[in-house]
């Protein structure tokens, strides 16, 4: 090994130690779980350290655009605009505006450069990463909203033209949401979304379960890399999905031209429209291929003509189609 490299290696080690030992005597003394190293030294974050609040009405805004590192996020209707923030001293601070109609909301490191947290399990009080609340009519409807986040997002009744979600190490609850376009950028984050309805969702995620219910989509267009996707009780015109790591299990109204590619995992269909209403187009190369508990070949095509298809390729899984015979 370089002489360089075992320098790098034995400054990484003994910082290791110091904070290890720097938390257990913290952990000892009573205070918090969270030991910050940065550059303006070493500080002991203490379970009962202030929190700064702010609540206030505000006047009438027409998008949304948030940033925060690890603030848990609310979007909720209320009777009037408004921003409730709360967040702990010495954590990163949470700022906002309204300029030119848009509320800005966005989280900021304290300390620059060096910021390293040596955490120690306990049973103490959470550390607090912080808190926002945007409230707005029941019948605002937004130009723009954007989230992106590292927190627990929850977003309820809201109206928007364009909704993009940004997260990482993130997780995002939606409840009866209305948009236009909606387009996910996800690492390593979970979705659930329930009553929405949008003309094109556009999503993409690299780590992460998706689950969708009760949703009226025109068209989605997704790419996960890692995780699950579930639909339930789902309305589409046209999908086309791309999952190289993960099951797929959709059940709904699925209309126009269904697409689904899977690298490894299980593909599996509810579609509730009658059985003579699709063409169907499967494959998979190392798996078993079904339609309505029949077993077929593993690869098989019938019926393409028809306006309402469904095509699956599957590399290593299975492939599951059980339609209504009504």
């Amino acid at each position: 090994m370089k002489r360089s490299m075992k320098i790098v290696w034995t400054v990484i080690g003994v910082i290791f130690g110091v904070g290890l030992i720097l938390t257990a005597i913290g952990y000892t003394m009573g205070a918090s779980k969270h030991i910050v190293l940065n550059t303006t030294g070493v500080h002991a974050i203490k379970g009962d350290t202030k929190v700064i609040s702010d609540q206030q009405q505000l006047e009438k805004f027409t998008s949304i655009s948030i940033d925060t590192r690890s603030a848990s996020v609310k979007l909720e209707p209320s009777d009037h605009y408004g921003i409730e923030t709360h967040y702990q001293d010495n954590n990163e601070t949470i700022t906002w505006e309204i300029k030119d109609g848009c509320l800005t909301v966005q989280q900021s490191e304290n300390y620059l450069g060096l910021n390293w947290d040596f955490s120690f399990i306990n049973a103490g009080a959470p550390y607090y990463w912080g808190e926002v609340t945007i409230y707005y009519p029941s019948d605002a409807n937004f130009q723009i909203t954007t989230v992106v986040s590292g927190g627990n997002i929850t977003i309820a009744g809201l109206k928007t033209d364009g909704l993009t979600l940004e997260g990482d190490s993130a997780t995002f609850d939606l409840q009866d949401v209305t948009t236009t376009q909606w387009e996910n950028k996800l690492d390593t984050s979970d979705i659930s979304a329930n009553h929405v309805t949008t003309t094109k969702l556009v999503h993409i995620t690299n780590n992460g379960d998706t689950s969708f219910s009760n949703c009226m989509f025109e068209m989605i267009e997704g790419s996960i890399e890692d995780g699950n996707l579930d639909m339930v009780s789902c309305q589409t015109k046209g999908m086309q999905i791309i999952n190289h790591y993960g099951d797929m299990d959709l059940t709904g109204d699925f209309q126009g031209i269904t697409s689904l590619n899977a690298v490894e995992g299980d593909v599996t269909l509810h579609p509730t429209m009658d059985s003579s209403s699709y063409g169907y187009q499967l494959e998979s190369a190392e798996g078993c291929v079904e339609i309505n508990g029949i077993e077929q070949p593993q690869s098989i095509s019938q019926n393409m003509s028809s306006q309402n298809q469904i095509r699956a390729t599957v590399e290593y899984g299975d492939i599951s189609i059980a339609v209504s015979s009504h």
